[in-house]
């Protein structure tokens, strides 16, 4: 790589390859890419996923699994999150208050399934009331799907789940199943955030057919029997006329699926495997380039992007055969002559099978494909390939390409069969060198009365640099502070060598009485050559948080740690709950505890102590639950339904008097609300207890206290850490307040 980093760089495009996974994925991509069954398993609870159903249709027979967590929410939203193998989704899918299953179930089908609709369903409800709302969003998937005469498939099958022993048609090994697939639990769980699935498994899971319960299935398969697991040759033969196009298409996709099942029967790692799956991606790329050429009279239908599917699942399989890992990198530096792009090529190859590598080419959309290198070299098992190239930018219009209008690829030879394979990335980013402040505010308290400006407040930042693994960074480090502000002595020369990514630095400063109640700035720059690189800065007020030394504050953390510099900040005596302290240690010890916001990571556990938390409230103490985007329905002795909705102007005090808003400061609610505009998110919850100080109308709660016992119980969907963070004096104040509270009403 060199220093390249001294010439400065302006942006960089990752490219990355997930590396070889785990033995026994290989498996099941093949069989993912011999299959096109798609199931949908919508929930209003976590523990309602029907995870070992889902698992087995997925690992058993290649389904690709859909699950719908429907959560209330003031606006319809759907954030979809997927696994890397592009197998298990997961859409966090928000429910106005009073939307009906069967319109929910309109915008369902738009987000989440277009015209690929489900073909099976499987689900299980809490409560009857849920029972009917999902039937309802699934017979209307099942309707619209029947009738959508574009549509490459419908929804044929509903199963709940149910203990009549007298209907069950599908019985699960449930402990049995969920233990065999515990890697896959694993991988998924960890990809749908830490404690995504909790679940509990059971001797046997039984399930009926609910919209034709009088129709048995049985047979190999359960949910399957009967239905055809791989549909596309029969779209195609009922869809197409006779002729030489559809024979041809027809004679490919015999062949394509021929090849798949001979390398499934393969063990792992066999040259022939590699040769089967190769052979397979081909057909399957070349019937996909006929049917959206239109020739093929299937073009206008979702048949294409079914096939694509397709192609994209054997693709996986073969780099998982092959073995290859991809680390490449796209840069735009300055010379002397101008801007020139350089793209490094990093391949490793730890599959058995010796490589040839033929063409690097450059796609970008609209635009002329551009060869970049007839390589014409071969890579023998577990060897690395690296290679530079300068890009001629005159060809490569990159300021006007988005990251998806940029494709290259690679011509891979395995014994003679020409294999085109794609090369993901990220997107474009200017931050390949950075440099940021951890926090990026701090607040200092008000200088006391008869101290003298020679008397300082010192405090402390640390500085994150970070940078590419393969590149070298020599520069230098300049820190820039405003008027009443001083900055200590710190290392100005900058050298992190190849092979490192991150170093950490403290910056120690000191504000002396000058530096006035306004917001002031520290700026951190680093420069090369004399050319700046990268910056950074951090903002300072003081600002009153007076919170008593005797508080004792525990705290379950947020994502993004905002809670515990904050606290930090306002000099609390805090402690962070682990699963085991939060289980085991004395929560007498604690005055208040605050669940941060975010916390969904730690919802089961939260769970595991209800009744210790219930008993910490009822003799006494404190609990402040921050802004929840789901809700903790059976945490405490009342279920607080939160979600997080984009808009915050509904927000209106209705206890203007109450002491979270007076005590210890007063709070001036127009220029907080102003604050939580311009933050442009909450977090409202129904809660059916206790007293609203917050409204936001008819979405729920943003401040409300519930008393239980001799204690309360604190909900605030206002993003306070978020709005602090902007240094709004309001916000502070009013954290300040609530960590104060400790009093009746």
């Amino acid at each position: 790589m060199g220093k390249y980093l001294k010439a400065g760089i302006i942006f960089g495009l990752l490219l990355c390859c997930a590396s070889v996974a785990a033995a026994g994925d290989l498996e099941g991509k093949i069989r993912s890419a011999g299959s096109d069954i798609r199931v949908f398993c919508p929930a209003t609870d976590i523990e309602n996923i029907q995870w070992t159903a889902l698992l087995h249709l997925n690992r058993s027979y290649g389904a690709e699994i859909f699950i719908g967590l429907i959560h209330p929410s003031p606006d319809f939203g759907c954030e979809v999150i997927s696994t890397e193998d592009g197998q298990f989704h997961l859409a966090r899918i928000g429910r106005a208050s009073g939307i009906e299953g069967s319109i929910l179930a309109d915008s369902i089908i738009t987000c989440l399934f277009g015209g690929l609709y489900p073909d099976l369903a499987v689900f299980e409800a809490e409560t009857s009331a849920d029972s009917v709302f999902l039937t309802s969003i699934l017979n209307r998937i099942a309707e619209v799907s029947r009738n959508d005469t574009l549509a490459a498939a419908a929804l044929e099958r509903i199963f709940i789940r149910g203990a009549d022993e007298g209907r069950a048609e599908v019985i699960l090994n449930d402990r049995e199943l969920f233990d065999k697939y515990a890697s896959a639990v694993e991988n998924v769980s960890s990809r749908f955030d830490a404690g995504m699935i909790r679940y509990r498994p059971e001797q046997y899971r039984k399930y009926f057919r609910l919209d034709r319960p009088n129709e048995a299935v049985s047979g190999r398969g359960g949910f399957l029997a009967g239905l055809n697991t791989f549909r596309l040759g029969e779209l195609i033969s009922e869809r197409l006329t006779e002729g030489p196009a559809k024979t041809n298409l027809l004679e490919r996709l015999d062949k394509y699926r021929n090849n798949l099942k001979a390398a499934e029967r393969l063990p792992d790692g066999r040259s022939e495997q590699i040769v089967l799956l190769a052979e397979a991606y081909r057909d399957i790329a070349r019937l996909v380039q006929t049917l959206e050429t239109g020739t093929s009279k299937l073009s206008s239908t979702s048949l294409p992007e079914w096939a694509r599917r397709l192609r994209q699942k054997t693709y996986l399989a073969v780099s998982e055969a092959l073995g290859i890992e991809w680390n490449s990198r796209l840069e735009l530096r300055r010379t002397p002559f101008g801007q020139s792009a350089r793209l490094a090529l990093d391949l490793n190859l730890t599959g058995p099978e010796k490589v040839e590598l033929s063409y690097f080419r450059l796609y970008p959309e609209g635009g002329t494909t551009v060869i970049i290198d007839s390589i014409s070299t071969q890579i023998m098992p577990h060897q690395r390939f690296y290679r530079e190239y300068l890009v001629d930018l005159e060809t490569i219009d990159l300021v006007n390409h988005d990251a998806d209008g940029l494709r290259f690829s690679i011509e891979v030879i395995v014994r003679g069969l020409s294999l085109d394979l794609q090369v993901p990335y990220g997107e474009f980013t200017t931050a390949d060198v950075a440099l940021n402040f951890l926090p990026g505010y701090t607040f200092l308290s008000p200088f006391k009365e008869g101290q003298v400006t020679s008397l300082a407040q010192p405090f402390d930042w640390q500085l994150e640099i970070t940078k590419p693994f393969g590149s070298e960074l020599d520069g230098r480090l300049q820190i820039h502070t405003p008027d009443g502000v001083v900055v200590g002595s710190y290392d100005k020369n900058i050298f992190m060598p190849v092979g490192t990514t991150r170093k950490y630095m403290n910056v120690y400063l000191a504000a002396g009485r000058s530096i006035g109640y306004d917001q002031k700035q520290i700026r951190a720059t680093l420069e090369v050559g004399g050319q700046p690189l990268a910056s950074a800065s951090a903002d300072v007020r003081i600002v009153r948080c007076r919170i008593p030394d005797t508080r004792d504050v525990g705290f379950v953390p947020d994502a993004d740690g905002r809670l515990e510099d904050f606290l930090r900040m306002a000099k609390v005596s805090f402690q962070p709950f682990t699963a085991n302290s939060l289980v085991r240690a004395s929560l007498e010890a604690y005055d208040l505890i605050i669940i941060g916001a975010e916390a969904y990571a730690n919802y089961d556990l939260l769970r595991t102590v209800r009744d210790r938390l219930d008993q910490f409230v009822r003799d006494g103490g404190e609990v402040l639950v921050l802004g929840q985007s789901f809700g903790l329905n059976d945490v405490f002795s009342f279920p607080i339904y939160a979600s997080k909705s984009p808009s915050a102007t509904k927000a209106k005090v209705v206890a203007a008097e109450h002491r979270l808003l007076t005590v210890p400061y007063g709070i001036n609610f127009n220029a907080l609300h102003k604050s939580l505009k311009k933050n442009g998110f909450a977090y409202p919850a129904i809660i059916n207890s206790g007293r609203e100080i917050i409204s936001a109308e008819e979405h729920g709660s943003l401040l409300r206290v519930t008393g239980v016992g001799d204690g309360h119980i604190i909900y605030c969907g206002l993003p306070l850490l978020e709005m602090a963070a902007e240094l709004d004096v309001e916000s502070i104040h009013l954290l300040a307040n609530l960590l104060n509270f400790g009093h009746g009403e």
